[in-house]
């Protein structure tokens, strides 16, 4: 009995978390797929964000980001020590959300970013990125390719619906 008590107390200190899949990204380059996920906890307050690496349907690799977001920003695809995406939170905090944006190299020769505007929601009991009102969960990263020298950067980003 008394290990029955033991077991009890134990496993109700268990802290609850559950991995949401915020939005799923490809590119030109390659099959893979890297999709962005928080976890949540038992009152769906966001305890961490992450990535997880996909190619054919397994998992290449799977990492947790940061526990917010933040001016810093979390790296989401680095090549050659360059960071290519980031996103950023501008106020987001894990019970609201709030406005973050998508930071891509768009020419690594010149160093050119640019920036693309979304929001991180709590819709009804659900989290979700959306662009202008609308919930998005996949994006295309188009590539920036230059003659002979090859890919540059991210030309740009198309919304797959």
């Amino acid at each position: 009995m008394k290990y029955l008590l033991i077991l009890i107390l134990l496993v109700s200190n268990i802290t609850y978390a559950e991995e949401i899949e915020l939005i799923a990204t490809s590119n030109d380059e390659d099959k893979e797929i890297t999709t962005l996920y928080i976890d949540v906890d038992e009152e769906n307050v966001i305890q961490a964000f992450g990535i997880i690496t996909y190619l054919d349907n397994e998992i290449l690799y799977k990492t947790q980001l940061a526990t917010e977001l933040g001016e810093k920003g979390v790296v989401l695809y680095k090549t050659r020590g360059r960071d290519v995406v980031k996103l950023y939170g501008q106020n987001v905090d894990g019970v609201s959300g709030g406005k973050t944006k998508l930071s891509y190299l768009y020419n690594g020769i010149t160093k050119k970013r640019r920036k693309y505007p979304m929001e991180l929601s709590l819709i009804g009991n659900e989290w979700s990125l959306t662009v202008e009102g609308q919930i998005v969960k996949e994006l295309h990263f188009h590539s920036n390719r230059k003659p002979i020298i090859g890919v540059i950067g991210i030309k740009r980003i198309e919304v797959i619906q």
